[in-house]
């Protein structure tokens, strides 16, 4: 394990509770977290990266450290012959998904990207019931991420900037709040309408009104390839807890509040909907799995690395959408007219 923090932490009781699995090594650049991480793992802390690379009672690792790393550590773990579970997001750059891809490919190794959204409970047990058919053709999607925010005084438009904050909140680091949040939601609903054709942005909010500030909130409407439409949001509301998310088809549609559930089936006519069960366990163990099924089979796991690009792309697409105030279209799962080595550096949060 690359990453002793906070996913770390969630991957060494995502382990331990493995049959098959365990945490053999980790390593974190600081000493006191790799200490913590290793005890809790109960196994060894490295000194560097590249023992826990190079180790041979290393079969798997499993990149938990900040988004501006991947590239590199994915590139070294898959030329040492190790199989990859990477956070999301891929990178922040095409490009930098381009070599990751080519490098597990060039060493036969599999690589998956840790899109966890997709196996929640609700999300999951909609995804289910979309493949089942039982609404039909997915036609339309609302989904999203925020809640309810406090009211903020105008004048801290006008407050002095924060000091030095942590790399989630630096997008030099994180890619921003669309890669390294909503990107989640931006792969859910491809995985319900498949490949996306169009995508146009706009973020809104922080304008002045009296003695206090509008919330900000980002908004992106995605048309895809089968016809379909879906809006994404990313944000803060005053006052309301931000719940509702559905996709309708042509037969009925389904409607979820949160994660975990209840979903609702809403058929035409019925008098009241259908509650769906949404399965308990946990996302990260099906993650797990999905990449360890993919290593004993051959085959193409689900959130494969094809499939980390296209989130990535997709994100890089809004981005240049907010910027320019026009339409992006994506040909293939790329953007048009979007460069390899595009980043977004943008406001630190738009949220």
């Amino acid at each position: 394990m690359l990453g002793c923090g906070n996913m770390g932490r969630v991957w060494t009781r995502t382990i331990a509770a493995h049959p098959t699995c365990t945490v053999t090594r980790v390593f974190d650049p600081d000493a006191a977290t790799a200490a913590a991480g290793a005890a809790a793992a109960q196994c060894v802390a490295t000194a560097s990266a590249e023992e826990v690379l190079t180790a041979a009672d290393v079969d798997v690792v499993l990149v938990a450290t900040p988004s501006w790393t991947h590239v590199d550590l994915v590139c070294q773990a898959a030329a040492a012959g190790k199989h990859v579970l990477c956070e999301k997001p891929m990178a922040l750059t095409l490009g930098g998904c381009r070599r990751m891809a080519q490098a597990a490919r060039d060493h036969g190794v599999q690589l998956v990207i840790g899109h966890t959204l997709r196996y929640w409970g609700a999300f999951r047990a909609v995804r289910d019931q979309v493949r089942a058919g039982a609404i039909g053709a997915p036609c339309l999607a609302r989904v999203g991420r925020g809640g309810a925010v406090d009211r903020q005084p105008a004048a801290a438009a006008e407050a002095p900037g924060r000091a030095p904050v942590r790399w989630r909140f630096d997008t030099r680091y994180s890619g921003g709040d669309v890669l390294e949040g909503v990107i989640h939601e931006l792969d859910f609903t491809r995985s319900l309408l498949g490949p996306v054709a169009n995508v146009y942005a706009r973020v809104t909010g922080q304008r002045r009104h009296g003695d206090w500030l509008s919330p900000r909130m980002m908004q992106a409407s995605l048309g895809f390839v089968n016809g379909g439409q879906a809006t994404v949001w990313m944000g803060g509301m005053v006052g309301y807890d931000g719940g509702g998310h559905w996709v309708s088809g042509t037969e009925a549609s389904l409607r979820f509040e949160r994660w975990e559930g209840p979903v609702w089936l809403h058929r035409p006519g019925a008098s009241q909907p259908e509650v769906v069960p949404c399965p308990t366990e946990s996302a990260y163990a099906l993650e797990l799995e999905d990449l360890l099924q993919a290593i004993a089979s051959g085959t193409c796991p689900d959130l494969d690395a094809a499939n980390g690009q296209a989130n990535v792309a997709l994100g890089l697409a809004a981005y240049v959408s907010m910027a320019t105030g026009r339409v992006v279209d994506l040909v293939d799962g790329l953007p048009v007219g979007v460069a390899d080595d595009y980043q977004y550096r943008g406001p630190s949060a738009l949220a």
